[in-house]
């Protein structure tokens, strides 16, 4: 009898974990597929975009700009149809409000190279938020 048992209990642990290395490759394989939405996409000269998955499937999008000084005067004119142009997000966004940030006029850039970054959540009702940040290091 306590051989029976001895024996039920060993194949029960080989096979909780057989169970649980399944559980854990298949979720290592789903992080390295979200690792991948992180990255840096070209969407056009000058305009970069990182994508951040979504923490939760009703949750917001959250997506980071990384524009050329140019690139950045033509999203500071028109903030909602820069985004909705380039598609950075899934649905089109319907309500954009002034970003917060400095203009560009303030910011001394190098022309060309990528010097600033905007910071943005979009919310499912597809309003979004932004943030612009300089590139420049503060204490240069």
């Amino acid at each position: 009898m306590k051989r029976t048992i001895i024996g039920i209990a060993t194949g029960a642990c080989v096979l909780l974990i057989l169970v649980a290395s399944v559980v854990l490759s298949h979720q290592s394989a789903e992080g390295e597929a979200d690792s991948q939405s992180g990255s840096w996409s070209k969407l056009s000269e000058g305009v970069h975009v990182a994508r951040v998955a979504r923490p939760l499937a009703k949750g917001p999008e959250f997506a980071i700009l990384q524009l050329t000084d140019d690139a950045n005067r033509e999203f500071q004119k028109d903030p909602k149809a820069f985004v909705n142009k380039y598609k950075v997000f899934s649905k089109p966004v319907n309500e954009l409000p002034d970003c917060i940030g400095p203009s560009p006029e303030k910011q001394k850039q190098t022309s060309g190279d990528p010097q600033w970054y905007v910071m943005m959540p979009h919310w499912p009702a597809s309003n979004a938020r932004c943030v612009i940040y300089s590139g420049i290091d503060p204490s240069d």
